[in-house]
């Protein structure tokens, strides 16, 4: 008696989603590990993981797809250009830090040469890009520092705070702190 195609159907999607977890924690500990590595990692058949991604680079760009994605998600759910600035940067960066080092350690696996022109990388840096106008027209950002320059310190702060697994409120504090005050001894108060 054979399974139905149903059955067969939700095992092959239980299948590519181990795959790609599996594959993503192997590559966030070895960036560079073969995928033969990887193959190892899953446990299943080679066949298995053959049928799902015949190539080290199918896999990633999948792993990139699913990156991508959850940028996406982040924006939708932040609404960075969304006023007032406060509130925006505000709920930018929850969501963004606590969107997880999963999320950061994917982006970090794809690489920035796949990123760079990706359409969800695109819109998140136009989104931000945005906020940090919102920002000056609202007067609370400095008008003589290049909107990509706030952009670029933004993104940076988040990075850092998710490097250091600073995704909770004491995270969020501190990347909109640093952004907003700066880095100087009175900037705390």
């Amino acid at each position: 008696m054979s399974e139905s195609p149903v059955r067969r159907r939700a095992d092959a999607e239980r299948n590519r989603a181990h795959i790609l977890d599996t594959a993503a924690e192997v590559l966030r500990t070895e960036p560079t590990a073969s995928f033969e590595d990887v193959i190892a990692a899953t446990r299943l058949a080679r066949t298995t993981v053959y049928r799902h991604f015949p190539t080290r680079d199918d896999l990633v760009n999948e792993l990139a797809a699913r990156a991508l994605r959850a940028v996406r998600a982040v924006l939708e759910h932040a609404r960075p250009a969304e006023p007032p600035f406060a509130d925006a940067l505000d709920r930018m960066t929850r969501a963004a830090l606590t969107a997880g080092g999963e999320v950061w350690d994917l982006l970090d696996i794809v690489g920035e040469e796949r990123l760079a022109s990706s359409p969800p990388v695109a819109d998140i840096v136009a989104a931000v890009t945005a906020m940090m106008g919102l920002g000056a027209a609202e007067g609370a950002l400095r008008d003589d520092i290049p909107t990509a320059w706030l952009v670029d310190i933004y993104f940076t702060a988040l990075s850092s705070a998710v490097r250091d697994r600073r995704t909770d409120e004491t995270g969020v504090e501190l990347v909109i702190g640093l952004f907003l005050r700066g880095a100087g001894r009175d900037a705390a108060r």
